[in-house]
């Protein structure tokens, strides 16, 4: 049994929380620092452009990236500070998708109309950000420069947001 299906039966039927590396900077801004990512499972089928999921890669490492395409095979996702996309994805190794986004004091639901249609423009920005060369050409910086606060407008619209619900410490 590959290490893939060994998390998705912890999380089976049920949500899962996992934090994020406060040290990684693929998802800024709208994941900056450590927080906690609730996760559930979920088929190729549920997915939707701009989710976010997490990939359990062949190592074992967990990563947590924006759902740029998908087909009934395979994902394409792409960390929203990226320049590149990450390579294709199989079912086997899609260990869920992120309910919610948990901050010190609030959590985003990710699922509400509102943070769904965020999602959306978070993916065409990223769309945009990609470059076709490892040799970024200074055009392409003052592009991604200009889409990297952009972004973190649209964060800050996230965490505006009507639907985030502040969380008791009991």
């Amino acid at each position: 049994m590959g290490y893939s299906y060994y998390i998705k039966d912890i999380i089976g039927n049920r949500d899962i929380s996992l934090f994020s590396d406060e040290n990684t900077t693929s998802m800024e801004p709208f994941i900056m620092g450590k927080v906690k990512l609730i996760i559930s499972n979920c088929q190729i089928s549920d997915l939707k452009a701009g989710d976010i999921c997490v990939i359990i890669f062949d190592t074992g490492e967990l990563v947590c990236h924006r759902l740029i395409f998908h087909d009934e095979n395979h994902i394409i996702t792409k960390g929203d500070n990226g320049t590149s996309y990450d390579w294709a994805t199989f079912e086997k190794d899609i260990a869920g998708i992120v309910g919610k986004v948990v901050y010190d004091s609030y959590y985003l639901d990710m699922t509400s109309r509102r943070n769904c249609l965020l999602n959306r423009i978070m993916v065409i920005l990223s769309k945009l950000k990609v470059s076709k060369s490892d040799y970024i050409i200074p055009f392409q910086k003052v592009k991604n420069n200009i889409i990297y606060y952009l972004q973190k407008f649209i964060t800050k619209l996230y965490k505006k947001s009507l639907t985030f619900e502040h969380i008791n410490n009991d």
